[in-house]
C-alpha cells in the first residue's frame, strides 16, 4: 500500500513539471520597461483629477478553462501594485486601493467576479466612484495585456497586448 502512496507522489510531480515545463518565468526585469511605455501612453488616455481603481493582475497562465477565478502570482501582484505605485507618484490622480475594494464589496455582502464584461467592471466601479478601471492581465500567450475601461461610458478606452520575452 506504501508503494502506491509513492507512485502517486511521483505522478503529480512529472505532471506538474510537464504543465509548467514550456511556461515562461516572468520576472520583474521582463514587465518592468512594458510597464513604464504603457503607463506613459494611459496618461493620454485618462483624464487628469479622475478616480481609478487598478484591478488584480490576473495570471491567465495557470487558469483552468473558465474557472472564474483570478490567478493572482507574484508577478502579477508585483504588476499591479507597479502600475498602482506609478500612478499615485504621478500625482495626477485619485486612486481607490484593491483593499479598499474588497471592504467595499464584503461590507455590501456582493460577491466580486473575474468576469471581466464591460458592464461587470462598470458596476464595479460605479460601487466605488472610479472613472476608470486599470485591468492587466498575462495571457496564456505570454503576453501583458493592458485595459482602460472607462466607467461613465462602459467603452473600453485603452487596450495593448505587448509580448513578453
Amino acid at each position: 500500500m506504501g508503494y502506491v502512496k509513492y507512485i502517486l507522489i511521483i505522478v503529480v510531480l512529472i505532471f506538474t513539471a510537464c504543465k509548467t515545463a514550456g511556461m515562461l518565468v516572468i520576472t520583474d526585469e521582463m514587465v518592468k520597461p512594458i510597464l513604464d511605455s504603457e503607463i506613459s501612453l494611459m496618461h493620454n488616455h485618462i483624464e487628469d483629477n479622475s478616480i481609478l481603481t487598478v484591478l488584480w493582475c490576473d495570471d491567465q497562465r495557470f487558469a483552468l478553462e473558465k474557472d472564474g477565478k483570478i490567478h493572482v502570482t507574484r508577478i502579477a501582484y508585483w504588476i499591479r501594485n507597479y502600475i498602482e505605485q506609478e500612478l499615485t507618484n504621478a500625482g495626477r490622480y485619485t486612486i481607490v486601493t484593491r483593499t479598499e475594494l474588497d471592504f467595499i464589496f464584503e461590507e455590501r455582502s456582493l460577491q466580486f467576479h473575474s468576469d471581466d464584461s464591460p458592464d461587470n467592471m462598470t458596476n464595479t466601479a460605479i460601487i466605488v466612484g472610479a472613472r476608470y478601471l486599470i485591468i492587466p492581465v498575462i495571457t496564456r500567450f505570454n503576453t501583458l495585456s493592458m485595459r482602460i475601461l472607462d466607467s461613465e461610458s462602459g467603452r473600453i478606452v485603452y487596450f495593448t497586448d505587448n509580448n513578453i520575452e
